[in-house]
C-alpha cells in the first residue's frame, strides 16, 4: 500500500486518539450519519488499520467538522496513516489531530493562538 503524506501535521510526541475531520458541504458523509459510519470503516481499510483499530463518530463540532475517536491511542505511524487516508478522500475538506489550542508568547511577526502539544 502506498502511504501518501497527510497534509495535516502531528504536533508533539503523541499518542493521538481524537481527530477532527471536516467533510465537504453537500457530501454524503456530511449529510447522512449512516454513510459516515461506512466511510469511517473504509478509511480504516485504506489506512491498513482495519482489524487493528476502530474509530467512532463522537459528535459534530460547531465548525461543521466531526470529532472521530479511535478506540485506543495511536502512535505516530498509525496516526499518520489514518490522517493520510482521511485526506485522500475527495469528500474530506481537511483532517487534523484534535489538539488543545494554547495561547503562547508570540515570536516576532507572529500573533494569535497556536497549536500546542
Amino acid at each position: 500500500m502506498s502511504d501518501p503524506s497527510p497534509t495535516a501535521v502531528l504536533y508533539g510526541a503523541g499518542p493521538w486518539q481524537r481527530f477532527i475531520v471536516k467533510y465537504r458541504a453537500g457530501s454524503e458523509p456530511r449529510e447522512t450519519r449512516d454513510v459516515l459510519a461506512g466511510r469511517l470503516a473504509s478509511t480504516l481499510d485504506r489506512a491498513g488499520l482495519d482489524g487493528d483499530v476502530t474509530v467512532r463518530w463522537e459528535r459534530r463540532l460547531g465548525v461543521g467538522a466531526d470529532l472521530v475517536v479511535a478506540d485506543r491511542p495511536l502512535d505516530r505511524e498509525r496516526a499518520q496513516r489514518l490522517l493520510a487516508a482521511f485526506v485522500s478522500d475527495p469528500d474530506v475538506e481537511y483532517a487534523e489531530p484534535d489538539a488543545m489550542m494554547q495561547h503562547m508568547p508570540a515570536a516576532p511577526g507572529v500573533s494569535g493562538p497556536v497549536r500546542g502539544d
